[in-house]
């Protein structure tokens, strides 16, 4: 069989273990070496059952932005979590608790987690991007906790994940095409909950059903785009 130009750029998926304290079971992981030098790392699982993780015990540090993505698995609300989830942010430990779908952004050299899964009512997919081909950490012990907040110090690094779309943008246009110079509009094809519905829409073939895409300037900045679907 004749060699393919592009066939290194197909990669199998990594299931291995994780750095040490940071997972409990093996998920995929891959870094930039796995990755031809792409400049990111990124970890993938299921999570079944309620526990700890990232880091297992204490926080972490990391030199470069990350992203800590949490989706549900029913493929008929692709805003539905199935359970509820923690996470402690900054050398506060401030608590935050989320019901839906959500990102967490961590500024690299924040101190974050753990992360505890509170409640699993359906397995829950819980993926990270690290902007940067290595993973590195630094582990900080926790001194103690502090209450949940609703007016909080970080408050503003937990996102929704859903399509962000300025519909007062889109209804002043009154049905006319969006400025030449104006970033790519996908409300044609999403509705008014953040949710993409290509396939229903007639953009394909092979287009997805419910689909969420987040750009960095949802993402406070963050150089990072990524979807989920």
């Amino acid at each position: 069989m004749a060699k393919k130009e592009y066939a290194h750029l197909v990669k199998p998926l990594l299931v291995q273990k994780g750095p040490a304290g940071l997972y409990a079971e093996p998920r995929v992981w891959m870094e930039g070496k796995d990755l031809e030098g792409f400049n990111a790392n990124f970890s993938f699982g299921f999570v079944k059952k309620p526990g700890v993780c990232h880091p297992v015990e204490g926080a972490v540090i990391h030199p470069y932005d990350e992203c800590l993505v949490f989706a549900g698995i029913d493929n008929t609300n692709i805003l539905y979590l199935g359970g509820e989830v923690s996470v402690e942010l900054g050398e506060e430990a401030e608590e935050h608790v989320f019901y839906e779908p959500s990102v967490v952004l961590i500024p690299k050299g924040m101190p974050h987690g753990p992360v505890t899964f509170r409640r699993v009512d359906r397995p829950i997919v819980h993926y990270s991007i690290g902007l940067a081909a290595d993973y590195k950490a630094a582990s900080v012990p926790r001194k103690s906790k502090a209450a949940k907040t609703t007016d909080s110090k970080y408050g503003h690094l937990i996102k929704r994940l859903i399509t962000y779309i300025d519909w007062k943008e889109v209804d002043a246009r009154k049905g006319a095409p969006p400025s030449a110079d104006a970033p790519l509009d996908y409300s044609f094809i999403a509705d008014r909950a953040g949710v993409m519905h290509p396939a229903e829409r007639g953009v394909g073939p092979g287009n997805g059903d419910q689909i969420v895409w987040v750009f960095g300037k949802d993402l406070e900045g963050f150089e990072v785009n990524f979807t989920w679907g």
